[in-house]
């Protein structure tokens, strides 16, 4: 737009003025997670809506923010939004800025927070092996009540798997007593389950395999 002004000696200047567009946002679908244990809390991977906030839109900048005067301001933003602990029914604030324009819009993201159960990592479990060949039996079963915090709560199911994948979906659950198929050390990948909210929670159970003394039979003395 060109603007024409005439001062009091009749002079005029002309200048040009730009209007830039907001970027276009959408609001994001609501974020669900499963806290560990009862507590209200949750981590949360904020980034995970940025295509669909921006719709798809290059040279845009999202930051994230805990109240509506930070976002507008642009500061302090949330410094790890990608593992964010947040809290049942918590907005965040979202900022979508054109790196060119400078030229910003905000739009909000509500947390929700559904119980599951507790998961605590477990000490690892040794086996002694006679033969030194790297492979041993273990008690899976013998961690529960160590991962669980205590006795297992009714509702909650303890799972052990060879694969982060399998322990995602439940499936290939491994029995106990358990053979490691890694030769000395292994991660077995622990589901924590909740019938009555359909939550899950996941750790990881260190198999070692501690080599055997070998003693040899000294000469006469």
């Amino acid at each position: 737009t060109t603007i024409t002004y005439t001062n009091s000696n009749g002079c005029q200047i002309t200048a040009t003025v730009t209007v830039n567009p907001l970027p276009s946002v959408i609001v994001p679908a609501t974020l669900f997670e499963c806290s560990n244990g009862s507590s209200p809390t949750a981590e949360f991977d904020l980034t995970i809506n940025e295509g669909t906030v921006t719709n798809g839109v290059s040279g845009l900048v999202v930051t994230y923010y805990n109240t509506l005067l930070a976002a507008q301001n642009g500061a302090p933003s949330i410094g790890s939004p990608s593992t964010y602990i947040g809290t049942d029914n918590e907005v965040v604030y979202i900022r979508v800025e054109n790196i060119v324009t400078g030229c910003y819009a905000t739009t909000t993201q509500l947390l929700r927070v559904t119980q599951g159960p507790l998961a605590i990592t477990p000490l690892p479990l040794h086996y002694c092996d006679p033969n030194n060949d790297g492979f041993g039996v273990f008690d899976l079963d013998s961690t529960i009540n160590e991962i669980a915090g205590g006795i297992l709560p009714p509702g909650v199911s303890v799972t052990f798997h060879e694969t982060p994948t399998d322990a995602l979906l439940g499936a290939n659950p491994q029995p106990s007593p358990y053979d490691n198929i890694n030769v000395n050390t292994q991660t077995i990948y622990v589901r924590v389950y909740y019938t009555l909210t359909g939550c899950a929670n996941y750790v990881n159970l260190q198999l070692i395999v501690d080599p055997t003394p070998i003693a040899t039979e000294p000469d006469d003395y």
